[in-house]
Parts: C-alpha cells; structure tokens; sequence
C-alpha cells in the first residue's frame, strides 16, 4: 500500500428473481379470484360498517338495475324493501361476530320491483378488528313465485267437495280429503299406488 486514498467502489446486489416469481403468483392469484367474483353468477358484494356498497359484482348491478356508480352512493338498507325492513328487524350490526348465512331478504331493484334473496353475510376481521362485510346473494324469485302458486294450488285442491286425485306415472301422488272420505282410505294410504 502506498499509501494514497484511492476512489472506492462499493456494490451491492440483491437476487430479486424470487421475490419477483412470488409477486407475479400473486398477481396472477388475485386476478383469477376477480375474474371468479366479477363474472358470478351470484350478486357479490361488499359493504363497510355503516353497510353502505363499496363494491358490487356485475351479476348484483345488473340484477338491481342500478350503475357501480349509483350503487355506491347507496347502503343495504337502502335496497331492502321498507315493510321487509319494518317487520324483520334487520340490522346490519347483529352480523358483527358470526354473519349469517341462509338469510331471506326482500329488496327493490330500480324498476320498484321486489326481489327475493337468500344471504350470506360474512364480517371481515383484518387485525382482530372488524374492517367490512362480504355479501353473496342468491335470487330466489322464482322460487318464491312457484311456493306461492304451489300454496294456491294446495288450498284449492283441499278445498274442492269432489273427491280429486294427482296421478303421475300410474301412481296417486295427491288426493284431497273428499277422495279420500269417498273411497275409504285412511291417513292417505292409497298415495304411491
């Protein structure tokens, strides 16, 4: 050594090949889960604590007929159907600990129109502190439609003074009171033959 003080060069190199891989998986993670959830069938969303909709899937705006952009400026309460609300009792903040599932609500879609649904609210913990509420709804209209003319229909048959039967396939599957008073059967045990 001589001596002199020379220019010094320092340098550092990080190996970013693994971080980098472990970036793109997660990249191409959280883009198959959004394309999941965008694309369901399902109305999918997600409400802060106060329940107003921060995010909504395609299937729930086209189902309401509102626009992500009307939509967020809208709670869930805001779409339930007033007497739903009146009679049930809901309250977004009973779902806190445990959410719900299987719960049947009536909303309105712009149109006024009621739309019946089954739920599942989930509360979302993120350092042991309640952050927001994931919604799944699934309409169930329909159904509803059909267990109401099914209703009507039973109150009639049960009605009817003539004796009537529902045969399918050559067997009684339904008879009505008057059948079964007519042909002496009992606790309907002429059904299934």
């Amino acid at each position: 050594m001589s001596g002199k003080v020379s220019d010094i060069i320092v340098i550092l190199c990080t190996n970013i090949t693994e971080r980098a891989s472990v970036e793109q998986r997660l990249k191409s993670s959280e883009e198959k889960f959004r394309n999941i959830v965008t694309n369901s069938p399902e109305l999918i969303c997600t409400l802060d604590l106060n329940g107003k909709i921060i995010y909504a899937n395609t299937a729930f705006t086209k189902s309401f007929n509102y626009s992500e952009i009307e939509l967020s400026n809208k709670t869930i309460q805001d779409l339930l159907a007033p007497d739903f609300v009146l009679s049930s009792g809901f309250n977004l903040k009973s779902f806190e600990k445990f959410g719900i599932e299987g719960l049947e609500l009536v909303a309105v879609k712009s149109s006024g129109n009621k739309i019946y649904l089954k739920t599942t609210i989930s509360p979302v913990i993120i350092n042991n502190r309640l952050s927001y509420f994931n919604a799944v709804l699934t309409d169930i209209t329909i159904k509803k439609s059909f267990q109401k003319d099914l209703a009507v229909f039973k109150s009639m048959f049960s009605a009817f003074l003539d004796g009537v039967v529902v045969e399918c396939d050559g067997r009684i599957i339904m008879m009505n009171d008057a059948f079964v008073k007519v042909f002496g059967y009992k606790h309907r045990q002429g059904i299934n033959r």
